[in-house]
């Protein structure tokens, strides 16, 4: 009730000559997108602030946990992705003994050594010619 009176006497301020006449001037015009700006410009800075004195404080920041909120929606949703593949993947038949199915291991190869004898080379003495 009062919302709707209040609504049409806006509307018709805002439709009269006068109004008209006056928001067409440019200094008017340039004047209300200031005053529009402004306000954006006053939050962003406000915000700029808090967020440099949060980090210098050790806080974390709504951005901060926004971005952190995110990447655990994603991995939540990846794990149930997975989770969905795991239980609709065809089961293979189990094997009696654990070792079966335990990953084989790799067998240690031990190369033998060979054992070569060395030849002890004796070296001849040259005897005198005379």
């Amino acid at each position: 009730m009062i919302l709707d009176r209040l609504k049409r006497a806006g509307m018709t301020v805002v439709m009269s000559p006068q109004t008209m006449k006056l928001l067409s001037n440019p200094n008017v015009q340039k004047a209300m997108m200031r005053a529009i700006n402004l306000r954006a410009d006053l939050r962003e800075t406000v915000q700029k602030n808090v967020s440099e004195w949060a980090r210098n404080m050790n806080l974390v920041t709504s951005d901060e946990v926004l971005s952190l909120k995110r990447t655990v929606r994603e991995l939540e949703s990846t794990l149930e992705r997975l989770r969905r593949e795991l239980e609709t993947a065809p089961v293979e038949p189990s094997t009696p003994t654990a070792q079966a199915d335990a990953p084989a291991a790799k067998k240690k190869v031990v190369a033998k050594k060979k054992v070569v004898a060395k030849k002890k080379v004796v070296a001849k003495k040259k005897s005198p010619s005379t």
